[in-house]
């Protein structure tokens, strides 16, 4: 993203992955981030993972930037002075995701297994 390690405050948060997995982030940034119109400066964790998200989005967020979230629609919506704003989620990129995340799981638990059980089936 360009910004140097030294920009990183607060390491070592321990953040539960999707997966079941845990890992430790590097540490913590101000970040400015826009949803179309508006722009709102964040504190974000950075971590250093292969993920089909380029960032997750949490409570704090939604409520200051005033979205209305619908996770039935996979949509939040929220108001300018002019308009109402819809912004639309995937099902596919949503589909996607999950599959990478029950694979991954999968996988690890599979290379978790001791090859002596296995033989004895």
């Amino acid at each position: 993203m360009g910004y140097p390690p030294f920009a990183l405050e607060n390491p070592g948060w321990i953040l539960s992955k999707f997966n079941g997995d845990t890992m430790v982030s590097l540490g913590d940034i101000v970040l400015p981030i826009k949803a179309n119109l508006i722009t709102l400066n964040m504190r974000s964790l950075v971590m250093d993972d292969f993920s089909p998200y380029k960032a997750i989005l949490g409570r704090v967020w939604l409520y200051k930037m005033k979205f209305i979230l619908s996770t039935y629609h996979q949509m939040v919506s929220y108001l300018t002075e002019a308009r109402q704003v819809d912004l639309h989620g995937s099902q596919r990129v949503t589909r996607q995701c999950y599959q990478v995340a029950v694979e991954s799981k999968c996988t690890d638990w599979n290379e978790d297994e001791p090859e002596s059980s296995m033989k004895g089936a």
